[in-house]
């Protein structure tokens, strides 16, 4: 049996870590390219892009651990299905549920790993990353730049003529928004300069023109100067902390479905390595004179269904589905197992 165990979990090894490394590149490739859009508004270093990263960290090894561990789970077993390893095993008496009951420990010990980084790590990683951003966007490090389109500040659309650096004075300003003041709103100034007033950015306009969707008609008001305070790069406030901010789930107030779809997501997604027990034997194990090698098929398409699963409870039942769905994949997998693989290994 211990021969066994060590041998299993030594081409476990194998396959594991060359998937988690492709997997989390990717990852990683994707996140700094949504953190480089960060700097179309906010200027930061290279330090500072860094620093955002490792925020990300515990995001990512939450989403890529789960369908690693049941990708080299399940491709192992294939492995050694094609190169005869487990007929000869099954033919010396083992029984095919053997290799759940090994997976077992591994993958309850992957579901709690999952469940600390989801509940705990994530949120408070999420809540720091966050509170970086505002912190850096009151602080009126702002990246606008000259004859530039598409630039975004807040709520704003903002196209600026020229500038100068050391005052964040800029000239020929054009900004629209559809719903910053509570209606379609286009503004025109000779100048604009930027600051920060507790925590929240204002925008001092000078000698233009401002025009106002109304019903039937649109309105236009010259002034001398003009003040907007944008509320959207106002610093966050107090921290919830981790039970607090998962305690909204189970409230009634403002943004609380929204934290129990994220709250019933983190959990499910935990539970796949532990719940998907008996589909690692069900798509891993095969006899290679007669069927062929579909495994690396068979994950995807499981993995999919489990994860569209995952998001539908989310969305309609967040709370009943964090029991339902983890009990019926383990019954599913099963249920699957004694059709097809107990009967003829």
């Amino acid at each position: 049996m211990g021969n066994l165990k060590k041998y299993l979990f030594g081409s476990f090894a194998q396959l594991f870590f060359p998937i988690f490394a492709v997997l989390f590149f990717i990852s990683s490739v994707i996140l700094f390219i949504k953190i480089a859009g960060v700097t179309f508004v906010v200027k930061m270093s290279f330090g500072e892009l860094f620093e955002l990263y490792l925020y990300s960290l515990p995001t990512m090894i939450f989403f890529t651990i789960p369908v690693t561990f049941f990708s080299a789970s399940v491709i192992s077993l294939a492995k050694l299905s094609q190169e005869y390893e487990l007929p000869v095993l099954f033919s010396l008496g083992i029984d095919p549920l053997r290799f759940s009951r090994l997976f077992f420990p591994l993958s309850l010990l992957v579901s709690l790993f999952l469940l600390l980084v989801s509940l705990a790590l994530v949120p408070l990683s999420n809540e720091a990353y966050d509170r970086f951003l505002d912190h850096k966007k009151s602080s009126v490090n702002i990246n606008l730049k000259p004859a530039e389109f598409g630039q975004k500040l807040g709520n704003w659309l903002v196209y600026v003529g020229d500038m100068d650096e050391g005052e964040k004075r800029y000239k020929e300003v054009v900004m629209f928004s559809s719903n910053d003041l509570g209606r379609e709103s286009f503004i025109l100034a000779k100048e604009a300069l930027v600051e920060s007033m507790e925590g929240n950015l204002e925008l001092k306009l000078f000698r233009g023109s401002a025009y106002f969707e109304e019903e039937l008609h649109i309105k236009r008001v010259d002034y001398a100067q003009m003040l907007i305070r944008d509320s959207a790069f106002k610093e966050g406030g107090a921290s919830l902390g981790i039970m607090g901010y998962w305690k909204q789930a189970l409230g009634g107030e403002k943004g609380s479905d929204k934290v129990r779809r994220k709250l019933s997501s983190s959990i499910l997604i935990s539970l796949f390595p532990l719940a998907s027990l008996f589909f690692i034997p069900l798509l891993g194990i095969m006899h290679p004179r007669f069927q062929k090698n579909y495994s690396y098929f068979y994950v995807i398409i499981a993995t999919g269904i489990f994860y569209g699963l995952v998001h539908i409870a989310s969305n309609h039942l967040p709370l009943a589905g964090i029991f339902l769905i983890p009990l019926i994949w383990l019954g599913v997998g099963y249920g699957l197992y004694r059709r097809f693989i107990a009967p003829y290994f």
